[in-house]
């Protein structure tokens, strides 16, 4: 089913109000990123204004988050994966995830220490652990 223009602006203008509280923003903070009043802010999110390319664009550049979420409801695949997760977290919830990211790569960072550099009859037994390792490091990294 195709929307109209009117439900469209509604669905971009909700959409944008989940990046604010994913951002942990009020909608007063939102506001001044769009460099707008908070009345017209709410007009976006309504769907009784269209937000303008150049002020999504705006946003954008002062706070990156998944635009293509916001414009056409679609997730970001890949090539931004780790912003967009971090904007769709709350504050609490955004540490506690950078949180554990951290402990995750110290883990990583140990075990491949420890067995990485273990040498044993002139070969290095845990080649493939290491391996293995260092791809979840990565992938950990990346978030894919």
């Amino acid at each position: 089913m195709r929307l109209s223009k009117g439900d469209e602006t509604l669905e971009i203008g909700l959409r944008l109000e989940d990046v604010r509280k994913n951002l942990g923003y009020s909608q007063r903070m939102m506001a001044n990123e769009l460099d707008v009043s908070v009345q017209q802010y709410q007009k976006y999110i309504s769907g009784e204004s269209t937000i303008s390319a150049d002020r999504l664009l705006m946003l954008y550049k002062k706070t990156p988050f998944d635009v293509k979420y916001v414009i056409t409801g679609e997730k970001e695949e890949d090539s931004k994966a780790f912003t967009f997760v971090l904007s769709t977290y709350s504050g609490k919830n955004r540490d506690n995830f950078l949180k554990s990211m951290w402990m995750y790569l110290q883990k990583i960072t140990s075990l491949v220490s420890e067995n990485c550099l273990y040498k044993k009859n002139g070969d290095y037994p845990y080649s493939s652990f290491c391996l293995y390792a260092l791809d979840d490091l990565v992938k950990g990294v990346r978030l894919s």
